[in-house]
């Protein structure tokens, strides 16, 4: 009786299973790979939603307070007056303003809070045309809710994000602002 070998594997054998090795790892890389830009253009997505999302409430928290508010004539800016109050924080009565020149407004993709001497940046990539959209008209960040005296207001931000490709994520929020403190 005679025994039987082991045998090795053959060149061809052995160059189809590198083939489909290499072949395996490269599909793997190109998953990986697309999954990761993926991630990236939901993560500025939501980054410029977040961002435009944040800058509305901020500018409704502070403007919410006002007894008087003035739109800028381009609708990029406005000033507010806050009523004062008293040792313990409560508005005194009659309502009377508090002296504090505060101002909201947008210049170069930024905008800024401004209260008496005080100046801070509150929001940035902000922008005021529709990038997909030639020749479209600028966004007012703010406009009157009806014409005379202003009781109410809205507010729309948009915010861009950009990747390193160049693609534009948006993202955009309009509020309607109640002032609470203006008179009847």
């Amino acid at each position: 009786m005679r025994k039987r070998g082991t045998r090795g594997a053959t060149i061809i054998e052995t160059i189809t299973a590198a083939g489909i090795g290499v072949l395996a790892i490269g599909t793997s890389i190109a998953v990986f790979t697309e999954g990761m830009g993926s991630w990236t253009r939901g993560q500025l997505r939501v980054e410029a939603e977040t961002q435009s999302r944040q800058l509305a409430r901020v500018i409704s928290d502070r403007v919410r307070e006002a007894m008087e508010v003035t739109i800028d004539a381009n609708g990029q800016g406005l000033t507010y007056r806050v009523p004062a109050r008293d040792v313990n924080g409560i508005f005194t009565v009659p309502l009377q303003w508090d002296g504090v020149v505060r101002r909201v407004y947008h210049t170069d993709g930024t905008v800024f809070l401004q209260e008496g001497a005080s100046t801070r940046a509150i929001g940035r990539n902000v922008i005021l045309t529709d990038p997909g959209q030639t020749g479209s008209p600028s966004y007012q960040l703010f406009t009157p809710g009806g014409p005379g005296f202003v009781r109410r207001l809205a507010v729309k931000i948009v915010t861009r994000q950009q990747d390193a490709n160049g693609r534009t994520y948006l993202g955009r929020k309009r509020e309607w602002i109640a002032l609470r403190n203006a008179p009847l």
